[in-house]
């Protein structure tokens, strides 16, 4: 159960309902089974380690979401009755409250084990005081409070570990698709988002690179140029909307993928990047760019549009540079193989 949950926690952006639903399910199914499989103390009185998926659901869900996940125990205590109904339907509520508390507290995954285990005992203490209201309980309340602190605080480490798997595996593939200099997507990013099916249509691909890099690298230095290219990444993603993506291609080469957008409202924001780029004062040298434009089709063929974006990139150049021009607007004479991009 522990493993399945850290899997999924915490919350993902557009995460489908059924994993929302499977990992309701899951907590709250575990709560009703081991409330189910509960050490009768007395007649209508009962200990178990329900307040599990409670904790765990308040402490990484929030107050509402360990809420409803309580809410099928209730409605099982509920039919078991007993003198110890409303000690144990307490004891729930204060989970939920103290579990908020100490989720607020601090990030309960970056504790330390002495932190943890000041933290699942005091989850513990909360959700098990009521119980010393019934008559003849204080002495299985002492036993079994160190029983239940040692189970939140396993299952506290368990995630803990979890998460720190789940997040270096999250950092070594960010830094697998990031290029380290600009911060941008890479290429390999970039042929992922590329495939068939990733960029469905209305969207469109630019191709953009800068104009007579080389000779800025010979003037300026390499230095220079790095920083050339990391303000010109800087300024695609101040012109880009959530939706699009910008990458580092490769060298002083760039590329745009712009979603869901009009042809308009496309060709506006290949302008706005080359006019943007333009106006950037760095010493006495002036930085522009020369951008190849094209339509992507509903069934997108990746080679053929690079191929068509990158003619169009050419003609950008060989047009006299700092321009935009479209796939289907360029000059009809084919390009020199082997011809370069300065």
């Amino acid at each position: 159960m522990v493993s399945l949950i850290g899997l999924t926690f915490p919350y993902r952006s557009g995460e489908r309902p059924v994993h929302q639903v499977a990992r309701w399910l899951l907590l709250a199914g575990s709560g009703v089974l081991l409330l189910h499989h509960a050490m009768i103390l007395s007649p209508g009185v009962r200990t178990d380690l329900r307040f599990l998926p409670v904790a765990l659901a308040t402490v990484l869900g929030g107050p509402v979401y360990g809420l409803s996940v309580s809410i099928p125990m209730v409605i099982y205590r509920f039919s078991l009755g007993g003198v110890g109904l409303w000690p144990s339907l307490c004891g729930l509520a204060m989970t939920i409250v103290v579990s908020l508390l100490v989720s607020r507290r601090r990030n309960q995954f970056q504790l330390s084990l002495w932190e943890l285990l000041k933290s699942s005992a005091l989850i513990v203490l909360a959700g098990n005081l009521f119980y010393l209201l019934l008559p003849g309980n204080l002495g299985v309340f002492l036993v079994t409070l160190p029983v239940k602190t040692a189970s939140l605080l396993v299952v506290f480490m368990l995630l803990q570990t979890r998460f720190r798997l789940v997040g270096s595996f999250h950092d070594y593939r960010r830094m697998a698709f990031t290029d380290k200099l600009t911060g941008l997507n890479n290429r390999r990013q970039f042929d992922e988002d590329l495939k068939p099916g990733q960029a469905e249509p209305p969207a469109f691909l630019l191709l953009l690179d800068i104009d007579h890099f080389k000779a800025v690298n010979d003037q300026y230095g390499h230095e220079f140029g790095d920083k050339v290219l990391q303000q010109t990444a800087q300024l695609l993603r101040e012109n880009l909307r959530h939706r699009d993506a910008a990458y580092r291609y490769g060298g002083e080469e760039f590329a745009i993928l712009l979603r869901h957008c009009t042809t308009s409202q496309a060709r506006m924001v290949a302008e706005r990047m080359r006019g943007s780029i333009e106006r950037v004062e760095r010493l006495d040298c002036l930085v522009t760019v020369s951008i190849g434009a094209v339509d992507l089709p509903a069934r997108i063929q990746p080679g053929v549009s690079l191929r068509q974006a990158d003619d169009a990139l050419y003609a950008a150049k060989n047009s006299g540079r700092n321009r935009v021009i479209w796939e289907d607007e360029r000059p009809t004479e084919p390009r020199l193989i082997g011809a370069e991009l300065a």
